[in-house]
């Protein structure tokens, strides 16, 4: 008896990952090819020094970064070393550009950590959380991680860190972008 009850548990969590495979396969496709709205941020910052934003910056094909509030400790952000590897990766297309939009409410610990990887790329603090304000469609964690084409269209979605084959699929679309 106790056979059969861990072959229906087992049953009915396959069925169960699947179906939640399936719901988050149908979210991707209802979003991919929808725009996003980029706020008017006015500056950015790099290693806590305020920066103005070019807005051409926000006229190129893009990967957006977006860290909610409960993801800024400086334990969850030793990804940054991760993203300056793929930002040195992506130097050959001149039309990519990263956009890290951080919601936050402790700008000295974000500011702090930045110093300590010494991240010296242009970080957008968004203490009002406008940009998911904005782009509600993109509060699903998976989401957080965009490529966006000069139209604001999204083109992937998912981060590529730790996963080989997501930041291949990244490069393929961004080469084809940049033709």
């Amino acid at each position: 008896m106790k056979k059969y009850l861990i072959v229906i548990v087992m049953v009915c969590c396959i069925i169960a990952c699947k179906n939640d495979t399936q719901k988050l396969a149908d979210l991707i496709n209802q979003i991919i090819g929808r725009k996003i709205e980029m706020p008017p941020y006015s500056k950015a910052q790099i290693l806590g020094i305020p920066t103005p934003i070019v807005d051409s910056l926000f006229r190129k094909n893009k990967i957006i970064i977006y860290t909610p509030p409960l993801l800024c400790t400086s334990c969850n952000l030793d990804c940054l070393e991760e993203w300056k590897i793929y930002i040195n990766e992506l130097k050959k297309y001149k039309d990519i550009c990263f956009v890290f939009i951080f919601s936050l409410r402790d700008e000295n610990e974000l500011t702090n950590t930045l110093k300590e990887f010494d991240f010296n790329y242009p970080v957008i603090y968004d203490t009002n959380d406008i940009f998911i304000q904005k782009n509600q469609i993109l509060a699903n964690p998976v989401f957080y991680t965009l490529l966006v084409n000069k139209d604001n269209q999204i083109i992937m979605v998912g981060n590529p860190i730790g996963n080989e084959s997501l930041w291949k699929l990244y490069k393929q679309q961004i080469q084809l972008l940049s033709q």
